[in-house]
Parts: structure tokens; C-alpha cells; sequence
């Protein structure tokens, strides 16, 4: 299960709904262009050290090689709105596109885009403490490794099949 958290630019609830109504998950970087025309990791990191802070841009480049490169079809990816202390659960059904039309926000864009069926949206305060914890990484693409939290989301998941 990967995570993709929702940040940057428009508020929160503004892009989980706007996830939602579009059956997507999508990050920003619109500066960047098709994140796939990158080779490499490095070739993104070389990028951003144009403009961000070298203890920044790395992180950043593996959230983006991440998101354009590892996330596949049949992956299961939850995304959050944290203002409302939510979640939504979803199958990835599509390959990695860049639009930078198809997600426009006033204050940013989101032109990095997977399609995703959503499946079940939960509250935070549905999981356990731990759960919750696992959830919380700072990074905006992880893979969640915690196995009791991925049982326990999936276990929802299975039950929101019902």
C-alpha cells in the first residue's frame, strides 16, 4: 500500500474531493513538465537543485520519481484531507500521465496524474493508534511498511466491498 499525501497549493478538502469527483491521485511540480521524460532519479534532482535548497531537493525527486515511476496498476494508494481527518482508499487502474490542463488549481497545479477507483473513505479516528502513527510519515510517496496498519486499512477496504 503507498501513501500519497495531499500538499501543497489549494486546501486540503479542495483536492481529496477534487481526487475524488475526478478518480485520481495527483502531485504538483508543474515547473518540471512529464516527470517521465526524466532517466533517472538524479536527472530529477539535478533539476530541482535549480531551485530548492540541496537538503530539500532530493527528498522532493524521490516523491516525484516515486509517484511517476513505482506506483502501478493494482496498487492499492491512500490519500488523506487533514483538515477533516479522513482518508480514501483506491486501486490504481492507470499509468502515470502529465496534463498540466487537467487539474488546475488558482494557487497551483497538479498536472501529475494516476487514475485510481476509489474504494472506501474512512475517518482517522476508524484506526487504531498505531495505524494512525504509520500514517502519519512526512514524505508524500511511501510505501507503507507497517504490516499491522496495512491489514487493518485493508480490512476496511474489504469490508467497504460488502
Amino acid at each position: 500500500m503507498v501513501r500519497s499525501k495531499s500538499t501543497g497549493g489549494a486546501k486540503p478538502e479542495v483536492r481529496f474531493e477534487k481526487f475524488m469527483e475526478c478518480d485520481v491521485v495527483a502531485i504538483g511540480w508543474p515547473a518540471l513538465g512529464d516527470l517521465s521524460r526524466f532517466q533517472s532519479l538524479e536527472e530529477i534532482i539535478k533539476k530541482l537543485l535549480r531551485t530548492e535548497k540541496p537538503k530539500s531537493a532530493r527528498p522532493q525527486a524521490e516523491n516525484l520519481f516515486r509517484f511517476s515511476r513505482e506506483l502501478r496498476v493494482g496498487n492499492y494508494v491512500i490519500t488523506d484531507d487533514p483538515n477533516k481527518k479522513r482518508y480514501a482508499v483506491g486501486e490504481i487502474v492507470g499509468n502515470y500521465t502529465y496534463n498540466p490542463e487537467f487539474f488546475d488549481f488558482k494557487e497551483d497545479n497538479f498536472p501529475n496524474i494516476i487514475p485510481v477507483k476509489w474504494i472506501i473513505r474512512f475517518s482517522r479516528w476508524d484506526l487504531s493508534d498505531s495505524a494512525r502513527v504509520a500514517l502519519d510519515y512526512r514524505r508524500t510517496v511511501f510505501q507503507l511498511k507497517d504490516y499491522a496498519a496495512v491489514e487493518e486499512i485493508l480490512d476496511l477496504v474489504r469490508d467497504g466491498w460488502k
